[in-house]
């Protein structure tokens, strides 16, 4: 009878166990772009899922709005808004209480409570936030550029952001004070920065994959212009390491962890991109979602 007894009791904890595991931390998801539409798939590509015609999509830290910028119907002039969805109601609210008709590329703070975005006012592109319910606008004060700041991200602490000019990649606090800049010619020998550059930084600070053009080399097949190439740049050394290889079509860093990040990037055989997941320790590149591409990833564990 204890032998029975015993045996039921490790049953019980067994399940337990499982439904503990079933129903602990949620399924990280990650957000993308397919044929001018936001979709969203679990972390492991699972259950795709289109959202809501758009671009820029970023999730937010826990996984429960996306921002992203909204095209309304097309015009003589460009018109582009914040906007969040709602992913529990699947409810959006556009964000026009801005200075103007054309923002782009909003990122959530860690905390999720703000959203960093690109504004265009009076012809020269600023930097924007707004509160995470689209209240409180306010520029970010970061010294004035004419050809703007590009490629903006948070760091983890949420005092600071990193962004870069096409040159260089500085760090600034929320009031516009220069903490730390680098060269990109300094850090990557043959290294250039565009509009369209991304930069992604570790959960620990420590660590900022850069998307970058490399000038110099032989583009792969049908490639206008100097190829791309991810590289980790290790910021309290101040030394990158090549993460991609020659003749690829590598971009839109992002990081899953500390060891794994989702690149974009397609094989010689296809004309689509897809997004993979890679390990910054090296080897070959696994395909989670095909025919995508600007993966943003819910937050998760290290």
């Amino acid at each position: 009878m204890k032998t029975r007894f015993l045996l039921f009791a490790l049953l019980a904890l067994a399940i337990q166990s499982s439904l503990s595991v079933e129903t602990g931390a949620p399924q990280r998801s990650v957000v993308f772009v397919r044929d001018s539409n936001i979709w969203i798939a679990n972390l492991d590509g699972s259950k795709e899922r289109q959202l809501i015609k758009g671009a820029d999509p970023c999730i937010s830290p826990d996984g429960q709005k996306i921002a992203f910028t909204i095209s309304p119907a097309e015009g003589k002039e460009v018109e582009r808004h914040i906007a969040v969805l709602k992913l529990s109601n699947g409810s959006t609210k556009v964000f026009n209480e801005t200075p103007s008709n054309n923002c782009f590329g909003p990122v959530w703070s860690p905390d999720g409570s703000q959203v960093l975005f690109e504004i265009l006012v009076e012809n020269h592109w600023r930097l924007g936030l707004l509160n995470g319910d689209g209240s409180g606008f306010r520029f970010l004060e970061v010294p004035f550029r004419d050809p703007g700041w590009w490629s903006v991200i948070w760091a983890q602490n949420g005092k600071s952001i990193f962004c870069q000019d096409l040159e260089k990649i500085c760090r600034f606090d929320l009031n516009g004070q220069l903490l730390a800049s680098w060269e990109i010619a300094k850090i990557i020998p043959n290294g250039d920065l565009d509009s369209s550059k991304r930069l992604s930084v570790s959960d620990d600070g420590q660590s900022l994959l850069i998307d970058v053009n490399m000038d110099k080399e032989e583009s792969p097949k049908d490639w206008e212009g100097p190829p791309p190439a991810i590289w980790l740049f290790n910021i309290p050394s101040g030394k990158a390491t090549r993460l991609t290889p020659k003749m690829s079509y590598a971009s839109d860093s992002c990081w899953l962890n500390r060891s794994e990040y989702l690149l974009v990037d397609s094989t010689k055989n296809e004309k689509i991109s897809s997004i993979y997941q890679a390990s910054i320790g090296g080897g070959t590149p696994r395909r989670l979602i095909k025919n995508a591409a600007n993966p943003s990833v819910s937050a998760g564990s290290p």
